[in-house]
């Protein structure tokens, strides 16, 4: 029963590219659009030259050449209608300074500077945030000097400094960006086996080959157990697939302008490959179960498209609460690989009970759903669907 699944599957050459190519290649073809995407939108402006907008730059003299020293170039701006030029993205934002901007400081009031700026576009963020600080840094700078002018020491007005030091690592932060990784894992593993399991269920009922497949001298346990491990291979290669995919492209991604250095090596890989392997036998019964609920090859095709986004609940429960590793969690499938590998990935310790309850708890599940399919093929009714 294996081998003739695997190979009509062999024969689908459409089936065979989608199982094999979208579900392998879709996540990390979407995390490497994302680094590549967030490389060229957040990384570091260029210190030699900032260029900023600017309405009134002769108003603050000293200012602009306080910015100029720092390599910001002052474009001055004279726009009829500044907000809607703006909006419009004809300018990245603009710094407004005030025709009495001079002379309130001297009197020594305070005074504004105006920024307007179009918070969806974030390509200019990064030269806009340091514009931003400069100028706050020259705004310190002036008050430390009043402060002196009066005989009073600058200590006063910081009674409390706040010093924030990150202590994780490069790798620690690259899980951050990492954490959609295990969700493609799962994600390759639905799709390695969706249409085999579709396939070997209700296809067969829809083109009427099922009923003389029961009425063989076989165990229609043995048959529930072939299909199997056939959407079981499909699903397993799949997850090969995907894991090597990452191995080879991770490192190849421009994780340095962010700030990250992401490990994602041989022992890394192997390890998440034994992780998630007993999710594969998991993924082939429910396919297999839910499919053989269906009565056509289209309504498998619905509900199962379904059941491979459900995966993605635990992902985002994750971004809202983090989970934390714990005995609980093992025995909840998906949820616990997750947080699993999201461990390897930060370099973190993986506890060996944990890893293994993970495997039981799926393990489990999977007999759970293999003996409903069976149940279910052992009903004369299964025929009657069709």
């Amino acid at each position: 029963m294996l081998g003739k699944e695997l190979l009509d599957n062999f024969r689908d050459r459409r089936a065979l590219l989608t199982a094999l190519l979208l579900g392998p290649l879709l996540g990390p073809l979407l995390l490497g659009m994302l680094v590549v995407l967030f490389s060229v939108q957040l990384s570091p402006a260029d210190p030699r030259e900032t260029k900023m907008p600017v309405t009134g730059a002769g108003y603050a003299p000293a200012l602009m050449q306080f910015l100029e020293g720092y390599g910001v170039v002052a474009e001055a701006t004279e726009a009829d209608d500044q907000e809607a030029a703006v909006r419009r993205g004809e300018l990245d934002y603009l710094v407004i300074i005030p025709e009495d901007f001079s002379a309130r400081l001297a009197a020594g009031e305070t005074t504004a500077i105006r920024i307007l700026v179009d918070g969806s576009r974030t390509r200019i963020q990064p030269q806009r945030q340091r514009v931003v600080r400069l100028i706050e840094a020259w705004s310190e700078q002036l008050a430390a000097q009043r402060l002196m002018v009066r005989g009073l020491s600058a200590e006063l007005r910081e009674p409390v400094r706040l010093q924030m030091e990150d202590v994780s690592t490069a790798r620690q932060r690259s899980a951050l960006l990492l954490a959609f990784l295990p969700y493609s894992l799962v994600f390759g593993i639905l799709m390695g086996g969706f249409y085999l399991a579709i396939d070997v269920t209700a296809g067969e009922r829809e083109r009427g080959t099922l009923e003389a497949l029961l009425s063989t001298p076989v165990e229609r346990s043995t048959l529930v157990l072939g299909k199997w491990l056939a959407v079981a291979c499909f699903s397993g290669f799949a997850l090969l697939l995907t894991v090597a995919v990452y191995l080879l492209g991770l490192e190849r991604l421009p994780w340095s302008s962010l700030g990250l250095a992401p490990h994602f090596g041989v022992t890394t890989a192997l390890a998440t490959l034994l992780i998630y392997l007993p999710l594969v036998l998991l993924a082939a019964a429910l396919l297999m179960l839910v499919a053989s609920f269906t009565a056509s090859f289209k309504e498998a095709q619905s509900w199962l498209s379904v059941l491979a986004i459900a995966p993605m609940a635990p992902l985002v429960a994750h971004f809202v609460a983090p989970f934390e590793p714990g005995f609980g969690l093992m025995v909840l499938p998906v949820a616990a690989q997750q947080v699993l590998v999201l461990e390897l990935l930060r370099g973190d310790e993986v506890l060996l009970i944990h890893a293994l309850l993970a495997t039981l708890a799926a393990l489990l599940w999977t007999a759970l759903a293999l003996a409903l399919s069976m149940r279910l093929y052992a009903r004369e009714r299964l025929l009657g669907a069709a």
